[in-house]
Formats: C-alpha cells, structure tokens, sequence
C-alpha cells in the first residue's frame, strides 16, 4: 500500500564522531566503518563523560586496540590478512 512504513525502512544512521583521518588508500566507506568501530570501543572501554572516570593507562589500551582489533576481525570488508595486524 502507498505509505506503508513496513516496507520503506528508512536506514537512519548514527553521527560520525569527530575525527581526522591523515592519508588513507582505503576507500571512504571502509574509513567511516573503522571510525564507527574505534568509536564504539572507546565508549565501551573508557565510557563517555558522563559515564565513568577516563583514565588513561597501558591495560586500558591494550584492552582498546583488542577490541578493535577482533571488530575489524569479524567484519569482512575490513579483514585484511596480508597486513600482518
């Protein structure tokens, strides 16, 4: 039927964070998926301001970049195994 929310999803994505990318010869999409996947693990690990205390510390990076690590890991597109991660 005309109108029929159920069939048009409308795909609403989150913002982007701040961020600023240096050079890169990946491709544009692929730079906003890893953005979206270093975001999501920094607010898992360190919390946003209002929720926990941001320490900085050697084991909370450790814990971040294993968190991205096993994000880009799981995602196909991103799975790069001549890069030697």
């Amino acid at each position: 039927m005309y109108g029929d929310s159920s069939e048009e999803e409308e795909k609403i994505e989150e913002p982007l964070p701040p961020y600023e990318i240096r050079s890169s010869d990946m491709k544009e999409d692929l730079q906003i998926k890893c953005v979206r996947i270093c975001s999501k693990a920094y607010e898992e690990v360190v919390g946003t301001d209002g929720d926990k205390p941001k320490i900085h510390s050697q084991a909370i990076d450790m814990e971040l970049a294993t968190k991205i690590k096993r994000s880009i890991d799981e995602n196909k597109e991103l799975l790069d195994e001549g890069a030697g991660w």
